[in-house]
């Protein structure tokens, strides 16, 4: 796995282990691995929306689909697209 991404998952746990801890020694490995502030907000903002959709999940008791059909599921999207 590439530096870029191992730091990106990083700031992601701790974004989601302790988001109010948050400072600017968090930022600065992918600022000077030379990831953009685009990117860094796009990790952000992907973390967010999938933290939000599985407390939805959780809160709403969703149940969790067995491998079988994760891959139906996945060979449908591949074939058919997502809309």
């Amino acid at each position: 796995m590439r530096a870029p991404v191992k730091a990106a998952l990083r700031l992601i746990v701790r974004f989601v282990d302790a988001p109010d801890d948050l400072g600017a020694a968090d930022f600065a490995e992918l600022r000077g691995l030379g990831v953009s502030e685009r990117a860094i907000e796009d990790v952000l903002q992907v973390s967010a929306v999938f933290q939000v959709i599985t407390r939805i999940a959780d809160a709403l008791e969703f149940d969790i689909p067995d491998w079988r059909s994760f891959k139906r599921a996945g060979k449908l999207l591949l074939a058919r697209g997502y809309a």
